[in-house]
C-alpha cells in the first residue's frame, strides 16, 4: 500500500495486491468446496471466511485507488479492450469456479473417478 503513492511503483504495487486477493480467494474457494487444505496449512495458519472476504475487498480498493495507471489503466480505459474486460472478468472468475465445483461434487458423490474429472473440467474450460 506503501508503494502506490510513487509513480514507478504502481505496477509493483497493483502486482503484490492482486497477489494477496488470491491469497484470499484460495481460502474462499476452499470453503465453497468443502476442501480443508486450501484453507490453510495445519490447525493453527486457517484462515476464517470473513478474514478472505476482506482480503478480496482490501485488494479491490487498493487497485481502485489509482484505476488510471498501472494495470488498472486497461481496466478502466474507454475503449473496446476496457470494456470487455469489465463485462468477462466476473465470468472469467466465476465459471472456472463453478465448474471446479461441479467437479468436486460430481466426484464427491461417485458419479465419476478424478481423472475422468480433470479431463472432463479441462475440456469445458478449453472450450
Amino acid at each position: 500500500m506503501i508503494l502506490i503513492n510513487f509513480r514507478k511503483g504502481i505496477k509493483s504495487s497493483q502486482s503484490l495486491v492482486i497477489l494477496a486477493g488470491l491469497m484470499g480467494l484460495m481460502p474462499l474457494i476452499g470453503y465453497f468446496y468443502g476442501a480443508t487444505a486450501f484453507i490453510g496449512f495445519g490447525h493453527y495458519t486457517q484462515m476464517a471466511v470473513h478474514t478472505a472476504v476482506l482480503f478480496i475487498i482490501a485488494s479491490t480498493g487498493v487497485l481502485l485507488l489509482r484505476p488510471a495507471d498501472g494495470f488498472m489503466r486497461t481496466v478502466t480505459s474507454d475503449t473496446m479492450g476496457g470494456w470487455l474486460i469489465r463485462h468477462l472478468l466476473p465470468f472469467l472468475v466465476g465459471v472456472p469456479i463453478l465448474l471446479g465445483w461441479f467437479r468436486v461434487q460430481g466426484e464427491r458423490y461417485g458419479h465419476f473417478e478424478s481423472s475422468l474429472g480433470v479431463s472432463l473440467m479441462m475440456v469445458c474450460m478449453t472450450r
